[in-house]
């Protein structure tokens, strides 16, 4: 348990939501289309196409330019 006593940097807490989003939409939608059996279109399904996309981006920036702030700082 001592690395729960240590600071967590921001990107940690983005990731921690960004996953916790793809996570929730991933299980809306297996519970809508395997679950339920729904195959007709709705609006759900375009906001799990664009979010999930935009959500992986996010974090992939976010990591990229944190790495990238620390290699600079450190020169």
């Amino acid at each position: 348990m001592i690395f729960l006593s240590k600071a967590k940097p921001i990107t940690f807490y983005n990731l921690i939501s960004g996953l916790s989003f793809n996570a929730f939409v991933y299980f809306v939608m297996h519970y809508d289309s395997i679950i339920l059996g729904n195959i007709e279109y709705w609006w759900f399904w375009a906001f799990y196409s664009i979010g999930q996309v935009i959500s992986d981006l996010v974090m992939a920036i976010v990591l990229f330019n944190r790495n990238e702030l620390q290699a600079m700082a450190k020169k």
